[in-house]
């Protein structure tokens, strides 16, 4: 990748070495001296275009992953939806079946009280 080739001036860590320090010192210093070679505007372009190359590059994992949520988030929707009808189902047998009771109930009562 574009933007790794250009981090791999630094040491592993992350810390330029001695001769790194000494080198990135000359070429700012010899930029103040000749205005003709690249200066921090060339850095800033540069940093721009890393960060414009990794948005290139990180795009279609990010719309890979947005697509797999989606359809994750449709599954589990879908599946939630198919268990609640089940259990609006179990209610409404459960509701049919106090209403009978509470009706044999009051007719067993009616019936206690007539005789």
């Amino acid at each position: 990748m574009e933007w790794q080739e250009e981090d791999e001036e630094e040491g592993s860590d992350g810390v330029l070495s001695y001769t790194q320090i000494q080198k990135k010192s000359d070429a700012e210093g010899s930029w103040q001296h000749d205005r003709s070679s690249p200066g921090p505007e060339t850095s800033s372009k540069k940093k721009t275009k890393k960060i414009e190359v990794m948005k290139a590059e990180f795009q279609p994992e990010f719309t890979k992953l947005s697509d797999r949520m989606a359809k994750e988030v449709m599954r589990t929707t879908a599946q939630v939806t198919k268990e609640l009808m089940q259990v609006r189902e179990q209610l409404t047998e459960v509701r049919s079946e106090l209403d009978l009771l509470q009706w044999h109930s009051r007719v067993g009562q009616d019936f206690h009280v007539t005789v």
